[in-house]
């Protein structure tokens, strides 16, 4: 009932050409707008909602090309930084991870259509070709033969896997409780759910899931810059200083070493306000970054906090009509500020 409300409202306001005056002539568009994205595949199985579909990526950059400037992170920070006036209808394109099918589905259309993008990488991922933890606990609950799961050692339930939906609803629960955990006890806590679910990590659709080296390189000359997600995917909040010196330094290095590049921008794993601090943010400065990304919902001005830039959270599963086609409404309504406003009921 929602989401034929909500999609009813989009409509009516969409096709009225409030949007579009709005757009044309509003102050409140003299503002940054960063799309995140993760994962651009036709993989129906996303219990973390990350992935938009090939064909609805493709029609998500028609439209930001035709209503909108795309421009590059480091564009958009150095505007910021020198806060400068900034031009109406400005966009920018992110991807946090460093998932392979950014490469092989997202680059083809950002480089036909001309549009830059940033893709934030988390290094361990890429150096040793394996899937990041929380893409384990997804993977071995998709391929276990096992019907539930007890997780009351950790101090959690016990979860029934007998259905898909059951297994889509368990994977996000579960995920949702570990990013709770401390980097130490969230290895023992996957390694705890391979061995319940009897699932093999070598069974694991592990090559075919992250970037190389190789390929991220090649998209470098295609309109592609890079920033740093860390080394493990770990929260920052929650680690010790140590282990937030090795985040956010070795990684910058590993990626400038591997590229070339210097690497100035950093997303904080999960990017909600409570995983930075900003003890965080000054870690961040002194070691050489001009910028951070969260994925706290908004929009960036010339007062915005360079190490708290707020982006937009496009999830291809919000973003569908009752038939599970892409619905421009529905995205114009999520990154516009003007329909934005009227959703917040919701």
């Amino acid at each position: 009932m929602k989401k034929a409300v909500k999609i009813a409202l989009s409509n009516l306001i969409y096709y009225s050409g409030v949007p579009a005056l709005i757009r044309k002539i509003s102050s409140a568009n003299c503002q940054i707008k960063i799309l995140a994205y993760h994962r651009v595949s036709n993989d129906d199985f996303d219990p973390l909602w990350m992935n938009n579909k090939i064909d609805h990526f493709e029609k998500q950059m028609q439209y930001i090309k035709k209503y909108y400037t795309p421009v590059s992170l480091e564009e958009a920070v150095e505007l910021l930084i020198r806060k400068k006036k900034i031009p109406q209808n400005l966009i920018v394109v992110t991807f946090d991870d460093g998932y392979k099918d950014n490469y092989v589905n997202a680059y083809p259309i950002l480089f036909r259509n001309k549009i830059p993008a940033t893709i934030f990488l988390t290094v361990n991922g890429i150096e040793k070709n394996e899937l990041l933890w929380f893409d384990v606990i997804c993977e071995a609950i998709k391929l276990t033969a096992e019907t539930k799961i007890d997780l009351q050692k950790f101090g959690f339930g016990t979860y029934s896997l007998d259905t898909l939906y059951d297994r889509v609803k368990v994977a996000n629960i579960i995920t949702t409780l570990a990013k709770k955990l401390k980097k130490e006890e969230i290895e023992a806590f996957v390694n705890y759910i391979l061995e319940r679910l009897s699932v093999k990590s070598e069974v694991m659709n592990i090559s075919n899931t992250m970037l190389n080296w190789e390929e991220i390189n090649k998209m470098s000359k295609g309109g592609i810059s890079y920033g740093s997600h860390g080394m493990t995917h770990s929260i920052l909040s929650n680690l010790t200083a140590a282990e937030l010196e090795y985040e956010i330094i070795q990684s910058k290095r590993i990626i400038e070493l591997k590229t070339g590049l210097k690497i100035k921008l950093f997303a904080y794993p999960n990017g909600k306000n409570n995983n930075f601090n900003t003890h965080i943010e000054e870690r961040l400065k002194i070691c050489g970054y001009a910028g951070a990304c969260t994925l706290e919902n908004g929009y960036n001005d010339k007062l915005s906090n360079l190490f708290a830039l707020k982006r937009i959270n496009i999830c291809g599963k919000s973003l569908t009509n009752f038939y599970g086609s892409f619905s421009k409404v529905l995205f114009a309504s999520r990154i516009d500020r003007s329909t934005n406003n009227y959703f917040k009921i919701f």
